[in-house]
């Protein structure tokens, strides 16, 4: 859900910086407001978000293909994502699981996303 609540604000709002401020704060602000999930963890999903955002804008400034910058960009986030938490979950940081949804729910997702947010974004 913050992938797309982040994802679609750069298409409404068309503006890069109030979607990465957005990328930012969104896990900050379910930490604050509801204390889920843990806050190392929502430290780790910001910087994925805001990773997410700049991958993406990265790609489609050098014209490639919409559909794959987008996928590439979630799958590039999600891997920073996981290396993190990986690390922190070496170190001590963390106590929980390293991959809470299977990878196939996440990649079909990141797919359905990708098809839908590149429709947007040719248009």
């Amino acid at each position: 859900p913050m992938r797309i609540a982040v994802l679609g604000s750069l298409l409404i709002l068309n503006d890069k910086r109030h979607s990465l401020l957005l990328a930012f704060t969104l896990p900050l602000f379910s930490y604050y407001f509801c204390g889920h999930p843990i806050f190392y963890k929502n430290i780790i999903i910001a910087i994925e978000l805001c990773l997410n955002l700049l991958f993406l804008n990265y790609f489609l400034s050098k014209k490639y293909n919409t559909f794959l910058s987008v996928l590439g960009s979630i799958i590039i986030s999600k891997v920073f994502y996981y290396s993190a938490k990986f690390l922190l979950l070496f170190i001590g940081v963390l106590d929980v699981q390293l991959i809470d949804t299977s990878i196939a729910v996440q990649m079909l997702v990141s797919i359905i996303i990708s098809y839908f947010l590149s429709k947007h974004i040719e248009k």
